[in-house]
């Protein structure tokens, strides 16, 4: 007898965050439905940056929801950076929703010292539920 564990995932090209290093969401998976109540939840995430001018640090935040104001459920990853570099930055997370029917996650990323926009690339992201 098998087991499935319910998931949802996106890939593809995610978008930009602007000159002003404001906190953008830059990945959202679709709606991932609970299989129980306090059903815990893994998020892993993979990302190809472009760096923006001025940019020393990128810190990337999981976010239960679909705005850079959802609850934040992990803690920053912060990544020292160079301008103008290609970066690949990932994660794993897990989340524990409690009762809830479906819930979408979101990467978001914010850069320190930021004055040029910088670019995310091909990306990845799945949750998956236990």
């Amino acid at each position: 007898m098998g087991v499935r564990f319910p998931s949802v995932s996106f890939t593809g090209n995610n978008g930009s965050v602007p000159a002003t290093g404001a906190e953008t969401v830059v990945q959202t998976t679709p709606a991932l439905t609970l299989p129980l109540d306090g059903a815990v939840v893994i998020i892993i995430w993979r990302l190809v940056v472009v760096i923006g001018t001025g940019t020393t640090t990128i810190n990337n935040r999981i976010r239960r929801g679909t705005t850079v104001s959802a609850v934040q459920v992990d803690t920053d990853n912060a990544v020292n950076v160079t301008a103008g570099n290609v970066v690949v930055v990932s994660g794993m997370t897990v989340d524990t929703p409690g009762a809830a029917d479906k819930v979408q996650y979101s990467l978001t990323m914010q850069g320190v010292g930021t004055t040029g926009a910088f670019t995310s690339g091909a990306g990845a992201m799945i949750a998956f539920a236990l």
